[in-house]
């Protein structure tokens, strides 16, 4: 049996059984004339006769013009016109779904988008500028450009020089035999195939539904987004910026040298720094990039205060340290010294906590606890020091120590030395409208996305017969009977 005779056998079937539900519906007052020719005409389109869709859903239009579905039927009859190649016929199906039944009622979601959307794929077919024929269907060339349109981005690239046309256009024919063959081979009469494009279709009426009722609904307005940004300007505040450059030193006296160099006329700041910085940016001329005031707080004294634009600031002491230091004798003018180090000033007190505990035990907790590495092994002994050894905070304290006493309070002082240039100066201010904008308007449309999700639903619910039947509850266990009769 031929393909053609087994869809004719299989049509005929279903004619048959919607005659015989018809008859039962009859024989029970509920028959519907219109939705058994509304089924009959439904079946046709799936099952690829779409000369008899045609006439079917023409008589519905012409017999039933106040029907609750009549739009339904104006919008299949185009797409049983546009899957017979009469794109014409096609497109002024599709218009008056948009325009002589507008405001008619129907039961198919989104029905006017899908029409306008139809009328555009039938005027890209009408539009006789050919890119290929096969087996005397056309692509024309709207039809390529609107293909190749929504390729993304990242993707469309390549198929935009004209070897890139040439093997899109490849995909294109290739897509097209194979569709063309599985329509041949009966593909679309699998139910497996048919329950996945009701799937799909599921899926994407749900979608086009979600974009209708939600998204599209849910776009502000600019003068929202502007009241907006006015009503909480100060989240978009810009904090005070200087772009800066520094030289990093280990000592006061190296410090003071590379100062004397950098104030020189000729002098390159970006070079000093390569050649002197010991900081992790020398590479970069000392580059310190763009910085916010308050980002540092033990630097905002420095940049954004002392140092005017273009101006080198003198020495800055960076780099806090908090020692506890231990004065073992004097001899002349040098202290014999030991002391531990810590980063922290809490850290240095819980130090002299237990000290204060047990005097006895320095040397172990200083090797125990000081970040020195230098000292941390011997006990955080200094050896002999004069002021020239030391921090000068570090000497004088211990001078006013007593041998074998130590200090009461943590020593702050500083392990390295700054020297900044500030090369550009922002003043505070706010971001303008235009910066925040679509960020402002992204977060009204999530916000809104999700109430009219939320309502959209609740609707639907509400407005739903919804049942869930209930389970029959098992019977109770029977107790056990013995041989005797008895239980």
């Amino acid at each position: 049996m031929s393909l053609k005779k087994l869809l004719t056998a299989v049509l005929a079937l279903s004619l048959l059984l919607m005659s015989s539900l018809a008859l039962a519906a009859e024989k029970k007052k509920a028959a519907n004339p219109e939705e058994l020719m509304y089924q009959i005409a439904q079946l046709n389109l799936n099952y690829q006769q779409y000369a008899e869709a045609i006439a079917a859903f023409t008589d519905l239009l012409d017999i039933y013009p106040k029907s609750k579905q009549v739009k339904d039927y104006a919008y299949y009859l185009g797409l049983a016109y546009e899957h017979s190649g009469d794109y014409q016929k096609a497109a002024a199906a599709y218009e008056k779904v948009v325009t002589l039944y507008k405001d008619k009622p129907g039961q198919l979601a989104l029905a006017d988008s899908l029409a306008l959307e139809a009328v555009g794929r039938c005027f890209n077919k009408n539009f006789k500028e050919y890119s290929v024929i096969i087996n005397g269907q056309p692509i024309t060339k709207l039809e390529f450009d609107a293909k190749l349109e929504k390729v993304p981005a990242q993707y469309r690239a390549q198929f935009e020089n004209e070897a890139g046309k040439k093997q899109f256009m490849e995909r294109l024919v290739q897509k097209k035999l194979l569709y063309d063959e599985a329509v041949r081979t009966g593909i679309a009469n699998d139910p497996a195939i048919n329950q996945q494009l009701d799937d799909n279709r599921y899926d994407i009426m749900i979608r086009g539904l979600y974009n209708k009722e939600v998204t599209l609904k849910s776009q502000p307005a600019e003068e929202e987004v502007k009241k907006n940004y006015q009503a909480n300007k100060n989240n978009y505040k810009i904090a005070e910026q200087v772009k800066a450059r520094n030289i990093i030193l280990n000592t006061r006296a190296e410090a003071e040298n590379v100062l004397k160099l950098a104030k020189m006329k000729k002098s390159f700041f970006d070079s000093l720094a390569m050649k002197f910085s010991v900081s992790d940016n020398s590479h970069r001329g000392g580059d310190m990039g763009q910085l916010n005031r308050g980002d540092n707080p033990d630097l905002d004294q420095a940049l954004f205060v002392k140092t005017p634009k273009g101006k080198i600031l003198s020495i800055t002491p960076i780099s806090p340290k908090y020692a506890v230091v231990k004065r073992i004798k004097k001899d002349k003018s040098k202290l014999h010294l030991r002391w531990m180090v810590f980063n922290t000033e809490a850290e240095a007190k819980k130090a002299v906590a237990e000290l204060k505990a047990n005097p006895d035990q320095f040397d172990s907790l200083a090797g125990k606890l000081s970040v020195d590495a230098a000292t941390k092994d011997k006990a955080g002994d200094l050896g002999l020091v004069d002021k020239s050894q030391v921090d000068s905070k570090i000497f004088a304290a211990a001078g006013k120590l007593k041998d074998g006493a130590y200090t009461q309070a943590p020593v702050k002082y500083f392990t390295q030395y700054a020297i900044y240039k500030i090369e550009e100066k922002t003043p505070a201010g706010f971001k303008t409208f235009d910066q925040v904008k679509g960020q402002i308007s992204g977060q009204l449309q999530r916000d809104r996305q999700k109430a009219n999700f939320d309502n959209l639903l609740n609707r639907l619910k509400a407005e739903a017969a919804i049942t869930y039947p209930e389970e029959t509850p098992a019977a109770p266990a029977q107790p056990e009977q013995k041989e005797d009769g008895k239980k």
